[in-house]
């Protein structure tokens, strides 16, 4: 397994975790888990019966995802994940500068539950909520601290692909090639501290894998 490959798999289990654990209906193999921690805080999203079923869909898809790097090249024990309705709360208090009231809770309705994806995204299923997305695009590029690498479904025509559109299903840059992130910078993010060496957000005690390790070694 590569370096990068490890890190990887600790961001999916951020997405499939969320998925799985608020939608009751899957069955994952205990052995793709490697013996790591249950998440914390998660619990059923009330969820209307298209939402569900897209995503139904998702969690299927990230669980064959999975599936298949642990039988192509192993995988890693899953990170402790904290996913609590407070510390998702925070990450959206964060996006609007203020405390909102009532506390943002993504498990309410599938309105909440669908921005609360795009923390680690689905971009596909965030069609009608361009503030939040902006939003939230913001704070990452804020705390990855490497210049706009996200951006929002609807943003200015000189942001859009080829100066020519206000959507922005997929975030890219000039040539309209979709944005890369080191691992570093995704740290910050997830981590929710903007600086990869220390832990936090849903990721109370860091990722797994020997690059998300190392950072946390080093000072």
């Amino acid at each position: 397994m590569t370096l990068n490959s490890a890190f990887v798999i600790s961001m999916v289990f951020a997405q499939l975790v969320f998925v799985i654990h608020s939608n009751p209906i899957y069955v994952m193999a205990p052995y793709l888990t490697k013996g790591g921690p249950p998440p914390i805080g998660t619990q059923k999203a009330n969820l209307d019966p298209l939402t569900h079923n897209i995503i139904k869909e998702f969690g299927n898809e990230e669980i064959g995802h999975l599936r298949a790097i642990d039988t192509v090249m192993g995988s890693i024990p899953r990170p402790l994940l904290n996913r609590t309705s407070e510390n998702i709360g925070k990450i959206f208090d964060a996006a609007f500068g203020h405390k909102l009231e009532p506390p943002f809770d993504p498990y309410k309705d599938s309105l909440s539950y669908i921005p609360s994806c795009y923390i680690i995204p689905y971009v596909g299923m965030n069609g009608m909520l361009s503030d939040f997305t902006s939003r939230i695009s913001n704070v990452r590029n804020r705390l990855g601290k490497c210049g706009i690498n996200d951006e929002g479904i609807i943003v200015p025509c000189e942001l859009g692909a080829e100066n020519r559109s206000k959507t922005n299903i997929i975030s890219a840059d000039y040539y309209s090639l979709a944005y890369s992130r080191a691992p570093e910078e995704i740290s910050r993010i997830v981590y929710t501290t903007d600086n990869e060496h220390i832990p936090g957000g849903i990721y109370p005690h860091g990722a797994n894998g020997r690059i998300a390790r190392e950072f946390l070694k080093d000072p």
